[in-house]
């Protein structure tokens, strides 16, 4: 019998879990657990294991030496601190000896415990003062705690029921068993707690009603989509309405998404909205320009939620190969003779890895289309944005309806793109693993399909240019077909009035032939590609297995092989199948893309043209200012000088053309300022020449989105003589106008475009001769009520663009135009003194309202004023004189056709059956009038 060593072996539980081995004495110790004395295994000195409790432990010591003859024979180890006697000791021929040390309780470490229990109810105290509902760490927490306390109250009832294992007193076995009966069910408790969120006691029922339901929903009801049954519910029994539809989330409201968009945005601007370009110019020089691109800053906006979803994507692709592995082993158990237990583990794991596969690719899906939709709101936005602050040039590269195609047709590619990017980085990753996973399969003989699907690479990259090719054309037709539409639509009233209605379908139809053309031809070349790649998996498993047979007689295609290579080929089939689809939408998104970074990088009005500094003492000051409507154009307005009192009404006056409409223009910054300081202190409203009516109710266009003050709201339709159209209207004030309501005559819409500016309660107001679309005694009503000394808008600064003479005498300044400068700026009365350019621009205006027949009945009077006090010498005099000769001709005409047609009580006077050649000019000229106010009102404003 061989002698025994004194050294001992201690075996010491850490405080975390596991067991440290640790060598005393001089011989080398390994030890070995054994599960159910049949599992073996070496664990080194110092090393860590993990038994279960209550099970065998068979601990191996082997000498130092392999030929020596002393033996380490171990009587007895310390666990926990206490001893335990090795029994059951034999002598292998390699010189190892085993000893049993038989049902050894190993507990887990109460430290270990304790300190996971501080760290969940620290997290239940940090949720609850931040106000979070729920936690997915405390569910996943919860979930485990309660899995592992069934095991252990499992292990107690064996310990309890089993006579065999009983390495306690019965004492110490009810103690545990009575505390294990308690500890289990409250964690289990906690678990069904923790599947339910709390409820915020901040929030209304009503206001909770209409919350979506995802905010206060809990984790388990956000993984498995639990929250939105009510709504499908409710949307499977009846069509849904408007006011069923959930409350948006604060974080998927435009104003919270274009706040964060806009930050980043900016930054872009101010890195790259001015680079040296790298083509020259004409003359050699690189000119600034700019390369604003719109993704840098959506993905700065949205990286760490795009890097969440890119993980969630990730794990997902990874489980789906979890599948074949272990049906690999599956099969391998089925021929073999080991316990049940591992097929049942086998099983479940190709169970709860489809069911984790398929819920991280629920919240892939999900997440993915809201940051889609985010991104889309965010360049609508800015397309919106730029929209109000492109230079007059930008204006006129794009169209009403370019820039309608960018805001649907462009930002729905890119949010169409952005739910399938993961897909770039995640196909090829998945292709190369089932490869790899295919060549552990069948070897050398996956090369075989990998050829053909490298056979495919080049035919696809061709097809998808000229499919990008066909796309840009597809969208050029589009555009054209959408200006073409847009300017019909606008002019609708005379298409009908001449019957063009053929001749502009005519068009419309060529246009969508050439779009029809382009679309056919990308949906044969794209159906041909889904085609390709749709039946490349089959070509590629026949290939496969072709080769693996072919290339060595004694290769066996056995279930193992066939049933885990044809899973893989499953798995290879669909991101095969995505990546033409990728290609294509990647074709598609690279020119939506290049589309709208081309229109953002457009002019831009200078910001900083107009100053709003409130030390100016004069809110509206121009001091030696030139403005163009362009960059590289010449000046149109030349060496401005004027300073608007507060409270003042200014008139600007001129011959057409003369630059009063660009002076308004100027003051509101849509011009290029050459040079001098332009200020402008207070809030401004404009009321065009050329009214502007949304659609929507006329309420809707005069309140324009502020609150509805009843009093101040009667007093504005009141002024601006809207009572007696609203009385006839069928809905009254509620009745909808636009496109899409009735349509308004053009003083009408002047009407409701002025009492819109004038119940905006602004500062400042600028009035492009709103007069000139109303009759004589509507705008001698709206003056004296809104404009003038007595009207609503007395206590306001006011310029006033206007021809009409009669209301110059009530204004505070008059401002005179001529070829882009001022010619002469006084009150009425000190401009008619000086005579000069007022005396120039009258002769002329009394010239231009001959013509026109724009001269009322209140300018002849004012002009007779004018000619009485200037003498009859001068060239205003003998203007007048003309005038009011063929005023007093056309007069008496128009009495002599009266007289004849009553006469003979016929509507014309006619000869031999003929009409008039007098009644057959009135005739035309009613006929053109009638025309001109057709296209005046069917005019889409």
């Amino acid at each position: 019998m061989p002698r025994l060593p004194k050294e001992e072996i201690k075996i010491v539980v850490r405080p975390k879990g596991g067991l440290d081995i640790v060598k005393v004495g001089a011989p080398t110790v390994t030890a070995a657990i054994f599960a159910a004395a049949d599992i073996t295994g070496d664990k080194s000195a110092e090393d860590t294991v993990c038994p279960s409790s209550h099970q065998n432990i068979v601990v191996v010591s082997t000498p130092k030496r392999a030929n020596t003859d002393r033996y380490a024979k171990l009587r007895q180890i310390h666990i926990q601190g206490k001893p335990h006697e090795v029994n059951a000791y034999e002598t292998a021929p390699d010189n190892t000896t085993k000893g049993v040390i038989r049902g050894i309780p190993i507990e887990h470490g109460p430290r270990a415990l304790d300190e996971n229990t501080i760290l969940a109810l620290a997290l239940i105290i940090a949720a609850c003062r931040r106000g979070v509902c729920t936690s997915g760490p405390l569910f996943l927490f919860w979930l485990l705690m309660s899995l592992t306390s069934i095991v252990r109250y499992r292990s107690v009832l064996l310990q309890v029921f089993s006579e065999d294992v009983r390495p306690m007193s019965d004492d110490q076995i009810e103690f545990r068993f009575v505390t294990i009966v308690m500890y289990c069910p409250v964690l289990v408790g906690q678990f069904l707690l923790s599947c339910f969120a709390d409820t915020p006691q901040d929030i209304s029922p009503k206001m909770a009603a209409k919350q979506c339901p995802e905010a206060r929903a809990s984790f388990l009801s956000r993984l498995l989509f639990w929250w939105f049954n009510g709504m499908a519910i409710l949307g499977f029994m009846r069509p849904l309405q408007m006011y069923q539809m959930w409350f948006l989330d604060e974080s998927n409201q435009t104003a919270k998404i274009s706040e964060d968009f806009s930050y980043h945005f900016e930054k872009e601007k101010q890195k790259r909205g001015a680079v040296l370009s790298k083509k020259p110019d004409a003359d050699g020089r690189r000119p600034l320009v700019s390369m604003i691109g719109i993704m840098t800053p959506l993905f700065r906006t949205y990286w760490l939620e795009l890097t969440l979803v890119a993980l969630v994507k990730l794990v997902a692709s990874v489980l789906t190969f979890v599948g074949p592995l272990v049906l690999d082993m599956l099969i391998a158990f089925v021929s073999s003779n080991d316990p049940l237990w591992r097929g049942l583990l086998f099983a479940f794991t190709m169970f709860f890895s489809a069911m984790l596969e398929s819920i991280l690719n629920g919240q892939y899906d999900y997440r993915i289309y809201v940051i889609s939709m985010r991104m889309r709101s965010a360049i609508i936005n800015a397309i919106y944005k730029k929209a109000l602050v492109l230079s007059s040039v930008a204006r006129g590269e794009y169209t009403t309806g370019e820039i309608v195609t960018l805001m649907s047709v462009d930002t729905q590619r890119v949010m169409d793109y952005i739910q399938v990017f993961n897909l770039i980085w995640i196909t090829p990753l998945q292709i190369g693993l089932a490869i790899w996973l295919l060549w552990g399969q069948l070897g050398i003989a996956t090369l075989g399909g990998l050829g053909v699907m490298i056979i495919l690479i080049p035919v696809n990259g061709a097809v998808t240019a000229y499919i990008r090719k066909c796309q840009v054309q597809l969208m050029k037709h589009k555009d054209r077909r959408l200006k073409l539409m847009n300017e019909m639509l606008g002019g609708i009233k005379v298409l009908k009035l001449y019957a063009w209605e053929m001749s502009f379908q005519e068009r419309v139809l060529a246009i969508r032939e050439d779009e029809m053309k382009s679309l056919k031809v990308q949906a044969y070349f794209g159906a041909a590609i889904i085609f390709a790649f749709t039946t490349a998996p089959f070509l590629v498993a026949l290939a496969s297995f072709a080769v693996f047979i072919a290339i060595d007689p004694a290769n066996v295609l056995d279930a193992n092989k066939a049933f885990v290579s044809l899973s893989l080929f499953n798995i290879l089939r669909v991101p095969m199948a995505f990546l033409p689809m990728l290609i294509t939408f990647t074709a598609m998104f690279l020119v939506s893309l290049g589309r709208i970074n081309k229109y953002l990088r457009s002019d831009e009005l200078d910001p900083n043209a107009v100053k709003h500094n409130a030390e100016e003492g004069d809110p509206l000051v121009m001091k030696d200012t030139s403005f163009a409507w362009s960059k590289d154009s010449q000046a149109t307005l030349h060496d401005l000088n004027i300073s608007i009192p507060k409270g003042a009404l200014a008139a600007i006056v001129g011959s057409v053309g003369s630059g009063k409409s660009s002076m308004l223009s100027a003051f509101l910054g849509d011009m290029v300022k050459k040079k001098g300081t332009v200020n402008v202190n207070g809030s401004v409203a404009y009321c065009p020449q050329q009214a502007w009516i949304q659609n929507a109710s006329v309420r809707s266009n005069i309140t324009f989105g502020q609150p509805f003050d009843r009093e101040r709201y009667e007093q504005v339709i009141e002024a601006c003589a809207l009572k007696q159209d609203l009385d006839i209207l069928p809905g009254g004030d509620d009745t909808e106008v636009g496109e899409k309501g009735i349509n308004l005559s053009g003083g009408q819409k002047q009407r409701i475009s002025l009492a819109r500016a004038v119940y905006s309660g602004s500062d400042i107001y600028f009035f492009d001769d709103p007069l000139s679309a109303v009759d004589s005694h509507v705008g001698k009503h709206i003056f004296d009520k809104v404009i003038g000394p007595k009207g609503l808008l007395r206590k306001k600064t006011r310029i006033l663009v206007t021809h009409r003479l009669a209301v110059l005498p009530q204004v505070d300044t008059v401002v005179v135009l001529g070829d882009g400068k001022i010619s002469d700026v006084g009150t009425y009365d000190e401009l008619l003194t000086r005579g000069g350019a007022f005396s120039d621009f009258l002769v002329q205006f009394l010239q231009e309202g001959e013509e026109a027949e724009g001269v009322t009945e209140e300018d002849m009077q004012l002009l007779k004023e004018i000619v009485s006090q200037v003498g009859a010498s001068t060239e205003l005099a003998r203007q007048y004189s003309r005038m009011s000769a063929n005023e007093s001709a056309a007069t008496s005409h128009t009495r002599r056709r009266t007289s004849s047609t009553r006469s003979t009580g016929e509507k014309f006077v006619c000869i031999k059956g003929k009409p008039d050649r007098t009644a057959k000019a009135s005739m035309a000229a009613r006929a053109r009038l009638t025309e001109a106010e057709g296209a005046q009102v069917g005019s889409v404003s």
